[in-house]
């Protein structure tokens, strides 16, 4: 099964951090092992790359953090702009189309999966075309800057 939970990216790491966007970091953290140990999750896989982590001057990863906290696996799943130059990924249905090949070795196992909010429908469908199991668990987490470093809200529905 795939279990999928909607995110502003900028949840998923530790770039640009205040004492805000660290407590935001710290509830969305608690979340995603509360959602591991629930569910039985054995990989935690998002829409996300080294390339972003090295943009927002950061290595961490809020969901590599958790998966290497609770000793499972972390997969990244979306194409480097080095990769989407060689392999003419051009659109976001070709980058879902590029995670769900990169989930295909996990499809016996429960896998969280991180993706921008906008992604959440479509990825669905497409995850269910292909014979996956999938169900939104929450979708908005996250946060909007008036600039970098300063967080205006932290949100969640579901």
């Amino acid at each position: 099964m795939i279990y999928l939970v909607g995110v502003d990216h900028r949840i998923q790491h530790e770039g640009y951090l205040d004492s805000r966007k660290k407590v935001a970091l710290r509830k969305f953290r608690a979340y995603l092992k509360n959602i591991v140990c629930e569910r039985g999750i054995r990989v935690i896989a998002e829409e996300f790359n080294e390339d972003v982590l090295s943009r927002n001057h950061t290595e961490v990863s809020s969901a590599r953090k958790v998966a290497q906290a609770l000793g499972i696996e972390h997969r990244f799943c979306d194409p480097t702009r080095q990769e989407r130059k060689v392999r003419k990924i051009m659109t976001d249905r070709q980058r879902e189309r590029e995670w769900l090949n990169r989930l295909q070795e996990f499809s016996q196992r429960n896998v969280l999966f991180l993706c921008g909010s906008l992604h959440l429908q479509t990825f669905q469908k497409l995850l269910r075309k292909r014979g996956f199991e999938v169900g939104i668990l929450s979708d908005k987490w996250g946060y909007d800057y008036r600039g970098r470093g300063f967080v205006e809200y932290f949100d969640v529905d579901g």
